[in-house]
């Protein structure tokens, strides 16, 4: 039986007076590829935009920063009721991974393993940076393994095709050093609800329902005024020109696509979903 490739429909052509643009809200990590989907537009068109950097250099830039100590912790503030929950929320979900025949074995080492590690990312990274690192982590284990972005910048450099960024990797950093605290402990403190969560996002996305995903992204943590209000009205902004040009496949993350598309019809740009 053949694979059969999942439809991306998180897509809006945006028209104006030149050509159509294609507005792409991806999912930044997702369980899914779409790299022919994405292959194929970056193709028809002259240029891809994309949200910030993402070559090595850039990256490294935001891990010196994330992995800089801050004043209090996660570790500080978590109970060990919620640390170790986590802990042997990573160990469950890594030894359905194993062979029933080790996995009595192999429990003791991935306890020791995810209690140094969880412990120590906890203790020395900021907020932020804490919180994707292990985020990501739970992602990869469970099969989400898959960046719409890199894909899309990797297709553009192999078709040769121009790059272009809305924001510079400061700006991003910023951003991100402003999620609420709180936010990020509150929804640390629901691992428990991991998996159901994104079980249910990978089906609201793969619906293209853009509404239910935003009201189901409501208590993640990027979910702010530093990740979404602030930056909204400057990725429009800048990803403007493109608009008006057309000929461009532009990705953002899907919780800045409302925003973006309502800006885009008051400038009298007509939308095709």
């Amino acid at each position: 039986m053949l694979f059969k490739r999942k439809k991306l429909k998180m897509i809006w052509g945006i028209k104006g007076k030149g050509k159509t643009s294609y507005l792409i809200g991806t999912s930044h990590i997702f369980s899914h590829s779409f790299r022919d989907f994405l292959e194929y537009h970056i193709s028809k068109t002259e240029s891809v935009v994309i949200e910030g950097p993402l070559d090595k250099e850039e990256m490294e830039k935001v891990v010196k920063t994330g992995i800089q100590s801050s004043e209090s912790s996660l570790h500080d503030i978590l109970n060990e009721q919620t640390i170790e929950l986590m802990i042997t929320k990573f160990i469950n979900i890594s030894l359905e991974k194993v062979i029933p025949s080790i996995r009595e074995f192999s429990e003791p080492y991935l306890r020791a393993y995810y209690n140094t590690s969880i412990k120590d990312i906890l203790k020395n990274y900021r907020h932020w940076m804490a919180f994707f690192s292990l985020w990501y982590l739970f992602l990869n284990l469970m099969d989400w393994k898959h960046s719409m972005d890199l894909d899309a910048f990797k297709i553009a450099h192999k078709l040769k095709k121009k790059v272009y960024y809305l924001e510079k990797i400061d700006e991003q950093i910023e951003a991100l050093e402003n999620i609420p605290l709180i936010k990020t402990v509150n929804f640390i403190k629901k691992i428990d609800f991991w998996e159901s969560y994104i079980k249910n996002y990978e089906k609201i996305y793969l619906k293209g329902d853009l509404n239910k995903l935003i009201s189901h992204t409501q208590e993640f943590p990027t979910r702010c005024e530093s990740i979404i209000n602030k930056r909204d009205p400057v990725l429009y902004e800048r990803m403007y020109p493109f608009l008006e040009r057309g000929d461009s496949v532009i990705l953002v993350g899907i919780t800045h696509i409302s925003g973006i598309i309502d800006r885009a019809i008051k400038d009298g740009f007509h939308i095709i979903n």
